[in-house]
């Protein structure tokens, strides 16, 4: 065998143990170079190759961080972070949440703690915020106490409060309903941006989760045809998604009509007046009447096309407002029904769905106003029958109350007022697109 001596290593003439020995070889050398020259070696190595350097942990020094990121995980601990976050929390920005406590507080709500030696005592600013929270929260009452570090009975007695006087103090005053200056205006808007005429007001209902099942007589009552637990909520809204109308208290298995019927301002043209001219605006599951315009169903004419998509384009402002709210107060979502005063006891405590309920449209109104909050010195507060316990078997079904259909003469001149209204769409080719397919665009609904 004949011996080949390179870089100090013996080759055989063996083929196939070539490439071997010249691989270990190569990776002796590389070894012998790298201790004699480490930076140079290292430099041409490629980067998966090179050892990664040690991790050296420093000591972390500025606590004052961490305290101020853990503080940011409760809403208490919100009140050391940005504005942008409290609004996130609460809903709210620092100067209409300042302007809700000088609107309650202490005017209609005051408590003081006993000398200021009570350093636990719940103050006005945090008990608006457990109001507040619980509303923008899907949470249990245990959920927002642990929260902000009180037990679930504390906070539940002061949201309680809260919205009993938001309910029925302040109801009356941020949902009214509109004069006749008001009544012209919005039919002037909506008349400028979706070229419906006369339309005062849009009407709709929605349905309001309850999360706890009732008594086993009343379930399928307040069963809707969604297949769960719910109130049905009636409410009228104006142009700029302010609420003028709200009645609450409804079973969730009655229509939207028979709902809408249940209440005074179906029929008592005296407390709550309409323009001659004017109208609201309901969608096909109301009654059509001469203050009441739904749209044309069946097979429509040009004309009546144009009367269905303009009235339609007015008629979103309910449904926005509806959505609005719903984003804002995910409370809304779902609404635990109160235990039963008894074991086997019919009679349960709505009275805290319903001030739930009312008071996150009182506060929609109140976030919409931009001109103060000082509310009126002298006002006559006036409570509606959805404030009555409806745990009374008596008034069980208010299918039963005011369901009088229109008369035949009624009927016939809020067909001939509708049919008025669409005439002069005769000539209109908003929406054409959509049945005839011409290539024309729709009306600019907002600007």
């Amino acid at each position: 065998m004949d011996a080949i001596h390179g870089h100090g290593l013996l080759v055989s003439d063996d083929d196939d143990d070539d490439t071997t020995i010249l691989l270990h070889g190569m990776m002796q050398h590389q070894t012998l170079m790298a201790n004699a020259f480490p930076s140079t070696i290292m430099s041409f190595m490629p980067d998966h190759v090179q050892p990664r350097p040690k991790k050296r942990y420093k000591a972390y020094t500025k606590p004052r961080k961490f305290h101020r990121k853990a503080a940011s995980l409760s809403p208490a601990g919100l009140l050391h972070t940005s504005q942008k976050k409290r609004k996130q929390a609460f809903r709210v920005d620092d100067a209409n949440f300042k302007k809700l406590c000088d609107v309650l507080f202490p005017r209609y709500l005051s408590w003081e703690d006993k000398d200021k030696r009570n350093l636990n005592a719940v103050t006005h600013a945090e008990a608006m915020r457990m109001f507040l929270y619980y509303l923008t929260c899907e949470g249990s009452w245990s959920h927002v106490g642990l929260l902000f570090g009180r037990q679930c009975d504390v906070v539940k007695r002061y949201v309680q409060i809260i919205a009993h006087v938001l309910a029925h103090e302040l109801k009356d005053e941020y949902i009214q309903w509109p004069n006749a200056e008001e009544q012209l205006k919005t039919a002037r808007h909506w008349l400028d941006h979706s070229m419906f005429l006369g339309a005062m007001g849009a009407v709709d209902g929605t349905h309001i989760k309850l999360l706890d099942i009732p008594t086993e007589d009343w379930s399928a009552q307040w069963k809707c045809y969604k297949g769960y637990h719910a109130c049905n909520v009636q409410a009228i809204v104006d142009e700029d998604l302010r609420w003028r109308w709200i009645g609450i208290g409804c079973h969730g298995s009655m229509h939207d009509s028979g709902a809408f019927k249940s209440f005074a301002v179906s029929h008592d043209r005296k407390t709550y007046p309409i323009l001659p001219s004017h109208h609201i605006l309901g969608d096909p599951a109301y009654e059509l009447s001469t203050w009441l315009l739904t749209p044309y169903d069946g097979s429509l004419q040009h004309a009546q096309q144009q009367y269905n998509t303009l009235h339609s384009a007015a008629r979103m402002s309910v449904e926005r407002a509806f959505g609005v709210m719903k984003q804002r107060f995910p409370r809304l979502r779902g609404i635990k029904v109160g235990r039963a005063l008894k074991k086997g006891s019919k009679d349960r405590k709505w009275d805290m769905i319903w001030n739930t309920i009312t008071a996150c449209f009182v506060l929609h109104n109140m976030l919409l106003e931009e001109s103060g909050y000082a509310p009126s010195e002298n006002e006559d507060f006036v409570f509606d029958d959805a404030w009555d316990d409806f745990a009374s078997r008596a008034r069980a079904d208010l299918d039963d109350h005011h369901t009088t259909n229109n008369t035949a003469e009624e009927k016939d001149r809020a067909r001939r007022k509708r049919n008025m209204i669409s005439a002069k769409y005769a000539q209109s080719n908003v929406s054409s697109r959509y049945h005839y397919g011409n290539n024309v665009p729709p009306v600019i609904l907002r600007q």
